[in-house]
């Protein structure tokens, strides 16, 4: 049996998607998991503008930031770092590691001013993927995680491609 990662997406809406983890381990370790595909969070749009539908024609990068992370972990040893996705050319980024038993909740806004935590490199050469890796959970062991996050409308559709004029794209095709 695998490592177990359930999402459940509550909230996603053009600006913003609330998003909850449950894993359960089985033991082994998880390296590098991409835990948030974010060209699949609704209204993302494609390499031409659009809105995508499928897997197909989807852009390189899509830029997100964390307004807060929370969860409760149950393990006597277990150990999640998240991390921003980069490419082979580069390293991934930690955002927050999290675990053993307690609740945890990192929120980024309450520090003032709109505070987030976004991707360092969301233009050279990133995804805007959120991936994690484990250790240290036994057989059993669970962890409980909400992430929400803020769309950039560049990369997220947000209104522009309905009225294009109230975005400063020129006139409607």
């Amino acid at each position: 049996m695998a490592n177990v990662i359930k999402q459940q997406n509550i909230i996603d809406t053009a600006k913003r998607s609330l998003l909850k983890y449950v894993f359960v381990s089985d033991g082994s370790a998880d390296a590098n998991t991409v835990l948030l595909d974010a060209s699949l969070l609704a209204y993302s749009l494609n390499a031409n503008g659009q809105i995508k539908t499928g897997g197909t024609d989807r852009k390189s990068n899509y830029r997100t930031t964390i307004k807060r992370i929370a969860g409760a972990s149950q393990s006597n040893n277990g150990i999640s770092t998240l991390q921003w996705h980069g490419t082979a050319a580069q390293t991934n980024v930690a955002i927050v590691t999290f675990g053993k038993s307690n609740r945890f909740d990192y929120d980024f806004q309450s520090m003032g001013d709109g505070a987030t935590i976004s991707n360092p490199n969301a233009v050279a050469n990133t995804t805007g993927n959120v991936m994690i890796t484990t250790a240290g959970y036994a057989a059993g062991e669970t962890f409980t995680l909400f992430i929400d996050l803020r769309k950039n409308s560049a990369d997220y559709e947000a209104g522009q491609i309905a009225d294009p004029v109230a975005f400063n794209l020129g006139p409607a095709q």
